[in-house]
């Protein structure tokens, strides 16, 4: 057996979708008058942030990671309301929000790992795109901006979008491709890309409310809904 110790070149820990929010859990009703609930579809937000933080405890006990990769959705984006039922939310952006994303990057940071590298997902955008409108007396000129502030501090950003690559080793480089880099979350409306994955969706979704599949049965179909998003030919 070889020594894995000697062998190994890279050692990479990853976490994906801690969609962590400072509320309740928010219950999967299984009827409209809300009697009945699926415990398994319970959005524990609380909790998944608790879990988080036992994940970078364990890692201080471990061989120090060569990187260490959150790959998105690092917050949920009901993390900008209060309330248990979504009929008793109370609007809380930004500040409540702006809190919740620094608390738990410190996690992120707290791993033990020489490299962190975070991505970003739907959840991350739609927390923040308020900021398109609200960051300048935020002290943000865009969530663009806000992102790449917090996110990716240490990223060498290419083509107006959150791709990037990183040289973990000598051996081994993480390329983020940007998946929202056309989507109309979190871009600005009078924006190219914005209107770019409009025409997208208008094209490819014959619903009024573009977060519908209503007739949209054919294979890969489904994918034309809103909280997705696209990759420009700019930054492939």
């Amino acid at each position: 057996m070889p020594d894995m110790a000697r062998t190994q070149n890279c050692r990479i820990g990853i976490v994906a979708d801690v969609q962590y929010a400072d509320r309740p859990p928010k219950r999967w009703y299984t009827d409209k008058q809300k009697t009945t609930f699926d415990p398994s579809r319970t959005r524990n937000y609380r909790q998944s942030f608790e879990k988080f933080k036992s994940y970078a405890e364990i890692s201080k006990k471990c061989l120090e990671l060569d990187a260490f990769i959150q790959l998105g959705d690092l917050v949920d984006s009901s993390s900008r309301f209060t309330g248990d039922e979504d009929d008793d939310q109370i609007f809380k952006f930004p500040q409540k929000t702006l809190d919740t994303l620094d608390e738990i990057l410190e996690v992120v940071d707290s791993v033990n790992a020489k490299t962190k590298i975070n991505c970003i997902g739907n959840h991350d955008v739609r927390t923040f795109e308020e900021l398109n409108w609200l960051g300048k007396q935020e002290g943000w000129e865009n969530m663009h901006e806000f992102i790449k502030a917090k996110y990716l501090p240490n990223e060498n950003l290419q083509a107006d979008c959150f791709a990037y690559e990183r040289q973990i080793t000598d051996k081994v480089t993480v390329v983020n491709i940007d998946t929202f880099d056309l989507s109309v979350y979190g871009r600005p409306h009078d924006s190219e890309q914005f209107n770019r994955a409009m025409k997208i969706l208008n094209e490819n979704n014959p619903n009024e409310h573009k977060a519908r599949t209503r007739g949209m049965d054919g294979p890969f179909e489904k994918r034309f809904v809103q909280w997705t998003g696209g990759v420009s030919s700019e930054q492939l």
